[in-house]
């Protein structure tokens, strides 16, 4: 379609022919309508390109940071060249606007703001065995607290925690999206890498536990720990009187699929320092196998034609005699007793198990949090939980369970 084109944009033959008229000499005809030399080139008027976010909007959040700081640029100098209000000036000035948010975004993404945490734990049950186990660690109990950070930890914030856990996050956040990335570029940027990972919770961070609870000296009380999910990634196994029964659950569900995922659940203790990284990917290998099954096993409350064929294909006479009524109510019992044993203050268990199984982590999450030495609680049961016992200050916080004092009280506080 012909366009009426300023006179410094007219297409460069028409150029070349009015400047061999003028010159009175004839110049090599151009290949590809360019000029024929550098310095041709040079002499003639060029159009800057148009920016695509004039046009169009742009997916920033996706964009490198080379190509959004290169839009930017071309944006500016655009609108230098384009004065005249009109609706594409509007969008380039909009789109601008948002370019600048998204850089200015990205250049404090990774600032650690300090914030003060007020932590029940020093006046609330267990108190006295938080400020008797910092105390023996060196560290003064108010201090400590008042010293806690902020951070944004995939596009979301993650406060309560230490300053040195919070650096070693920030590290296996930028390997877990250099992995990701080598999938999508996109998922270089961590935000973007949020929504693929599926962190649809606010993490829960520092916070105090009743003296006698599994987790009284938890790594939580003192800002070294974190959960992802926590509703989607039970305790599976939170006290020992647990372990049998979780067990006895997916033996049953092996059973019907005629598949040995227990076979490669390892339970460890929580003071058992998982060798390396890739050690955890296996500990994670094998949980997520048992979590694949559990999610098929409980989807077949709402298919019964799927659920006819396992159970015809079983070879266990603990599924193969049973009609599809009887082995929806099978499900259905195991469904009620594990969404109770994994059950979470404020969640939806049934649904949640019924959807996520035991575990909706990623892999490469988990071996990166391994990479940079922080501990995964999935080795004895606790899928959403993340922390520094065996690193840093956080080993030598924990070393202090060993102490006389922090002995003796917990033997008071547990009598």
């Amino acid at each position: 379609m012909k366009q009426n084109l300023p006179p410094q944009s007219q297409p460069r033959t028409a150029q070349l022919k009015e400047a061999q008229q003028t010159q009175g000499k004839a110049l090599p005809a151009p290949a590809f309508d360019l000029a024929a030399s550098p310095a041709q080139m040079k002499a003639l008027p060029m159009q800057m390109k148009k920016p695509a976010s004039v046009t169009k909007c742009l997916d920033h959040m996706a964009m490198s940071d080379l190509a959004l700081a290169q839009e930017i640029k071309d944006l500016k100098q655009w609108l230098k060249e384009n004065p005249t209000a009109n609706d594409e000036r509007k969008n380039a000035e909009y789109s601008l606007t948002c370019l600048e948010k998204e850089a200015d975004v990205r250049l404090h993404y990774d600032d650690v703001t300090v914030k003060a945490h007020t932590q029940a734990g020093l006046s609330g049950d267990n108190g006295e065995m938080v400020r008797t186990m910092l105390e023996a660690a060196g560290k003064d109990p108010e201090d400590w607290y008042k010293e806690m950070v902020s951070i944004q930890l995939f596009g979301q914030e993650a406060k309560g925690i230490r300053p040195e856990f919070a650096a070693k996050l920030k590290e296996a956040e930028k390997l877990t999206c250099a992995k990701l990335a080598e999938e999508d570029p996109r998922l270089s940027n961590p935000r973007v890498a949020k929504d693929y990972l599926g962190i649809n919770e606010s993490y829960k961070t520092s916070r105090a536990f009743r003296a006698g609870e599994p987790a009284y000296q938890s790594m939580h009380l003192f800002g070294l720990a974190i959960d992802f999910n926590y509703f989607q990634n039970p305790w599976t196994t939170q006290s020992s009187a647990k372990i049998k029964p979780f067990k006895d659950f997916t033996k049953s569900v092996d059973a019907l699929f005629n598949t040995s995922t227990i076979d490669g659940y390892s339970y460890t203790d929580a003071q058992t320092k998982v060798a390396d990284a890739e050690a955890l990917g296996t500990i994670f290998d094998g949980l997520n196998a048992i979590d694949k099954n559990v999610e098929l096993y409980f989807s077949l409350l709402d298919n019964e034609e799927l659920l006819k064929t396992y159970l015809a294909a079983s070879t266990s006479k603990e599924w193969n005699k049973l009609t599809p009524a009887k082995a929806k109510k099978k499900i259905q019992g195991h469904l009620t007793t594990m969404a109770s044993q994994f059950s979470r203050s404020g969640g939806d268990g049934n649904k949640s198990v019924k959807k996520h199984g035991i575990m909706d982590l990623d892999r490469r999450l988990v071996v990166s949090m391994g990479e940079v030495g922080l501990d995964w609680g999935g080795k004895y049961g606790d899928m959403m939980h993340f922390d520094m016992r065996f690193e840093g200050i956080g080993k030598t916080v924990n070393a202090t369970k060993g102490n006389k004092k922090v002995v003796d009280l917990k033997k008071k506080l547990t009598e």
